[in-house]
């Protein structure tokens, strides 16, 4: 668990901001056909306002259209079948301790759809072109009537 092929690409980010601290990276087989559950863990500073930390985060992703940051912690089945990333938050004021969650769905936003975006970026075209779909669970819900 604590030997993952990505820790040294994410330790590697201490080149550029000396202060950040030890980064713990663990990854979980949670039982979906298809999508990724990504989840931080920060130790706030006791000044550190989290209301601030969310107002930072839309402020950098406001103008991304496939960046959807929430107020609550987001759920994989509304980004299964599209090329969204959502992310979402939860404080625990016992322990100060913010926990940041981000959802995609693997197969699009992790594959295809990200090929797609960048192909459409490269050749001028707009960015979210073929890529604004409804979500699957949704759809299915909604053809087959199914929770």
């Amino acid at each position: 668990m604590n030997h993952h092929q990505h820790i040294p690409e994410i330790v590697q980010f201490k080149k550029f901001d000396h202060n950040l601290q030890n980064i713990q990276f663990s990854t979980s087989l949670i039982p979906v056909n298809r999508g990724i559950v990504a989840t931080i863990y920060c130790k706030l500073n006791n000044n550190t306002l989290i209301d601030n930390v969310i107002d930072a985060y839309k402020e950098s992703y406001t103008s991304k259209p496939f960046i959807r940051v929430k107020n609550k912690l987001p759920q994989l089945n509304e980004v299964i079948g599209t090329n969204y990333t959502d992310i979402g938050f939860d404080y625990n004021q016992e322990t100060n301790i913010l926990t940041i969650c981000a959802v995609i769905d693997n197969l699009i936003k992790g594959a295809a759809g990200q090929a797609i975006q960048n192909m459409n970026l490269m050749f001028g075209f707009n960015e979210t072109d073929g890529l604004i779909l409804s979500p699957l669970y949704i759809v299915w819900r909604y053809v087959y009537g199914r929770n």
